[in-house]
């Protein structure tokens, strides 16, 4: 028994690099966690970090998880306009292309049609890209929201007491 005291004084002497005084005596238990009334147990890292408290990035995510919805929702109405916007153009471009041909249409004006009509295509498909990725946003926060009864869910969605209790205070401070 008295080898294996030694042993691990040894041990801890040779893995704490930093801190030589605590080699005079073996220490058995770990002390690098730093408690205080306001934070609570907190680990070195944590402290040297300052990460804010759970309830403070409870209340952060309440405020942004409306927004990045309704961000979302907006890119994605951005593009569905931009799409029909896009694509009528085209169609209106085809058919001056077509009525062209029996109108005695030159050469440098098919051309001037024919590039206007693959910009509108482009932007068509810019657009619903754009649009695509809003409303993919928009579901991914609300499923999000959903799962951790956020600001986002229902009321009347069966949240357990904690998460509402939750929700209720951080909408008490953000009244005061």
């Amino acid at each position: 028994m008295k080898h294996l005291r030694l042993i691990h004084a040894v041990l801890t002497c040779l893995l704490a690099a930093t801190d030589l005084s605590g080699c005079a005596q073996p220490q058995l238990a770990r002390t690098d966690h730093i408690s205080s009334p306001a934070t609570g147990p907190q680990s070195g890292f944590e402290a040297r970090n300052r990460i804010p408290p759970a309830d403070d990035r409870r209340a952060r995510s309440d405020k942004v998880t409306p927004a990045l919805f309704w961000t979302g929702i907006a890119l994605g109405i951005v593009g569905v306009v931009g799409v029909t916007t896009f694509v009528s153009l085209g169609v209106t471009t085809s058919r001056e292309i077509d009525q062209g041909y029996s109108g005695g249409l030159t050469h440098m004006e098919f051309d001037d049609l024919e590039d206007r009509g693959a910009l509108y295509n482009t932007l068509a498909k810019a657009a619903a890209g754009i649009g695509a990725i809003g409303f993919a946003t928009s579901l991914i926060v609300y499923a999000v929201d959903w799962t951790r009864c956020g600001p986002l869910a229902p009321k009347r969605r069966r949240c357990p007491d904690s998460a509402r209790a939750r929700r209720q205070d951080s909408a008490s401070v953000r009244r005061d």
